[in-house]
């Protein structure tokens, strides 16, 4: 991933501990590169109902050492439906063929792969802490946090993992709005019998209904929302 000639001077800077920052750490850590990680929160926090994590996520997931554990904690899927929306079947892709076929497709909880994410990094997060300047420099970038105990500290980068209302991308992109593309999402868990259940989209004019199982008798069900903009 780095040649040596490339490898940072100095530590990483990731803020946030969701799955980019975790994952980002993991990576890192596997590569013998310092990082540092901090987290605006007071302890790690799991928002969201479930994932699902397609072969290319899976394959990057084996990469970083994690694909045991992956495999024993993740609901394996081997189709994708699609239908309108009064259930009629539009199509159908069989995730057991080539070019799809490359690592398995599976879904879990996403507590639970946060859980897999955070073994092992866990002990170098710094709760409650967020960066309160950031100043480019010849050999990186200088870095002040709010949290006392942390002293300025220079960084090879810093990597804003802190969700779609970064406060990293706030400091070092001020000037640089979100875009609102007029999609809304609600995910939420549900029981459900899953024995012979695939991931299924029901596609209407202007929303699209999703239930993807994530283990045995239970599901993730996704309803998204678009708007129409003039």
């Amino acid at each position: 991933m780095f040649r040596r000639s490339l490898m940072p001077t100095k530590k990483i800077l990731i803020s946030g501990a969701g799955i980019a920052g975790l994952g980002l750490a993991r990576q890192l850590k596997k590569l013998h590169i310092p990082f540092k990680i901090i987290e605006k929160r007071t302890h790690l926090s799991t928002d969201g109902a479930g994932i699902a994590l397609p072969a290319n996520a899976v394959k990057a997931l084996r990469y970083m050492g994690l694909g045991n554990n992956v495999d024993q904690h993740t609901h394996q899927v081997n189709k994708i439906i699609y239908t309108d929306s009064t259930g009629t079947t539009l199509s159908e892709a069989s995730l057991l063929v080539e070019p799809l076929n490359t690592d398995r497709f599976v879904a879990l909880h996403r507590h639970k792969f946060h859980d897999i994410l955070r073994e092992g990094v866990d002990g170098a997060i710094h709760f409650s802490t967020t960066i309160n300047q950031i100043t480019r420099t010849k050999n990186g970038v200088l870095v002040k946090f709010n949290n006392p105990e942390l002293k300025e500290e220079e960084f090879s980068a810093v990597i804003g993992a802190d969700g779609i209302k970064s406060h990293v991308r706030q400091l070092a992109f001020a000037d640089t709005p979100l875009t609102d593309l007029g999609v809304t999402i609600w995910r939420w868990t549900c029981k459900y019998p899953t024995h012979d259940l695939q991931p299924t989209y029901m596609l209407g004019a202007r929303d699209i209904f999703m239930a993807y199982p994530i283990g045995k008798d239970e599901s993730i069900v996704m309803h998204m929302l678009l708007s129409l903009k003039t």
